[in-house]
């Protein structure tokens, strides 16, 4: 798979999603999972639709994003951007081939819709195997994700 936007996510934006679009910024409640692909099984970005799509195998931000940034809204060049996030201690020799953004607005990870999962890093964070130490990821100096239209 390459980095992509899930598909119900796109249509959120559109308004014919499954859920009400949240804008992406500051007062969006935006959370990371590390997914381990092998138990939680590869990213389907047309199917699946909540966080509770993604199961076992997942190892959540300790809580909502910082410094979340997003671009433009409407039919114009926009960016999503954060502070660098941190995964405390992470236990046992696990690889972790992405990641998946989602929306925890309505605290319940069956109402949280995806936002897109990264597999490939410019910064060599990925794949990345855990060692009881912490994994940073520090986005790309252009954000993590750029959309265009």
């Amino acid at each position: 798979m390459a980095n992509a936007l899930y598909e119900n996510f796109i249509n959120n934006l559109q308004g014919s999603g499954t859920h009400t679009y949240n804008a992406l910024s500051a007062n969006a409640a935006v959370r990371v999972f590390l997914r381990e692909e092998g138990t939680s099984g590869a990213p389907n970005t047309t199917t699946d639709i909540d966080a509770a799509d993604v199961s076992g195998g997942a190892i959540e931000s300790d809580g909502a994003l910082t410094s979340v940034v997003a671009g433009s809204a409407g039919p114009a060049y926009g960016s999503f951007d954060h502070a660098i996030v941190t995964w405390s201690a992470v236990a046992g020799t696990v690889s972790y081939e992405s990641l998946d953004y989602f929306d925890d607005t309505s605290a319940s990870n069956a109402t949280a819709p995806l936002i897109c999962n990264i597999d490939t890093d410019s910064g060599a964070l990925l794949p990345v195997t855990s060692n009881g130490g912490d994994i940073t990821f520090n986005p790309a100096a252009g954000g993590v994700f750029q959309q265009t239209v």
